[in-house]
């Protein structure tokens, strides 16, 4: 079960990648990013695996956050988010997995 978790992960990784690779401006939070960068990729039934994957993607460099007025988090390439001050929001705490 973990392999297949990791190869879950590892694929929606790889579709976040390709996505900001061919929208390197694009920002959007966690509702956004399943409904518009990853509709119709099979990913969208597994949100218990976005939040780890960004939050992996955020400690590696590859995102950035940035904290918005209604606190959520704003998910976009790294130096890319329009007024982000401090390199962004701190990653958010992982859930408890259930």
């Amino acid at each position: 079960m973990a392999h297949n978790d990791a190869a879950q992960r590892a694929r929606i990784r790889k579709a976040i990648l390709r996505y900001v690779h061919r929208y390197p401006l694009a920002a959007d939070t966690v509702e956004g990013i399943v409904t518009r960068w990853l509709p119709r990729t099979g990913f969208e039934c597994a949100p218990d695996h976005i939040d780890p994957v960004l939050e992996e993607m955020v400690a590696d460099g590859l995102l950035q956050t940035r904290l918005l007025p209604d606190g959520k988090i704003l998910f976009c390439v790294r130096g890319k988010a329009t007024g982000a001050q401090d390199g962004g929001a701190k990653p958010r705490p992982r859930r408890a997995s259930r």
